[in-house]
């Protein structure tokens, strides 16, 4: 896959980490593929798995699927791991291959330690679930904490303590050997431009430093693509989402 396809395999592990952890999803495991089914504990997804792939031929990525005996009545969104060349043959081969393409996104990096401005607020590690209820006592309509970030220690909570609420939480995953995964970084919109997710950056990257870890990744959102970059955050890999379209 090229020099950073490590990021990927880091990446992949601690999303399905995470996953495991938080909401109790299956992971499964081939050879080839990493596969993640919701559940019930997820009623959002539109998919009932998400599998992840870097093998970038269809023929192969089609048997490795069916190889994880899917019931009949799931469906799933394959992510496909590749270089920034290779994007638009990518599209082509899996679209051809019965798939609809949706979007291309990448994971991002930086080496640590690189420490950051904590603005001047107040960040908090979420260490019991009285600090869980306050956290979705203002984000419950937009993006509430699950309370088994207190289940694991290498899945941790951190949130902003501002003008007395939760101005904004993140998650913190450190299940990867030599990478940390910054995950569901969130500001409430009345909190935005005022240093919140800078923050929370700082207090992490402080904690995966102090933990050995030489790498901070994240997956930013759409409305976050360029966020991150005036951080030092550089694009390591890409991975093209598609779905089901042929069953």
């Amino acid at each position: 896959m090229g020099p950073d396809s490590w990021a990927a395999r880091a990446f992949i592990q601690s999303y399905l980490d995470s996953y495991e952890i938080l909401y109790g999803c299956q992971v499964c495991s081939t050879s080839m593929l990493n596969s993640l089914r919701y559940g019930n504990s997820i009623r959002t997804k539109l998919e009932d798995c998400e599998i992840f792939s870097l093998s970038k031929d269809p023929q192969d990525v089609l048997k490795a699927i069916s190889d994880l005996k899917l019931l009949p009545a799931e469906r799933y969104v394959l992510n496909v791991f590749h270089r920034e060349a290779e994007t638009r043959e990518i599209e082509k081969c899996f679209e051809s291959a019965g798939y609809r393409f949706a979007f291309t996104n990448v994971v991002r990096g930086l080496s640590l330690p690189t420490p950051l401005s904590d603005r001047g607020l107040p960040i908090r590690q979420v260490t019991d679930l009285a600090q869980v209820n306050f956290v979705n006592l203002t984000h419950q309509f937009f993006q509430p904490m699950p309370e088994t970030v207190l289940n694991h220690p290498k899945v941790r909570a951190f949130y902003a303590d501002l003008d007395g609420q939760a101005a904004g939480w993140s998650l913190l995953v450190t299940t990867a050997q030599n990478a940390a995964y910054i995950s569901d970084m969130f500001t409430l919109p009345s909190f935005r431009g005022r240093g919140v997710a800078e923050a929370l950056l700082s207090r992490m990257h402080d904690t995966a430093t102090s933990e050995g870890k030489a790498y901070s990744l994240l997956v930013p959102s759409v409305m976050a693509w360029n966020y991150y970059q005036r951080f030092g955050y550089e694009t390591l890999v890409y991975f093209s989402i598609f779905h089901q379209v042929n069953r």
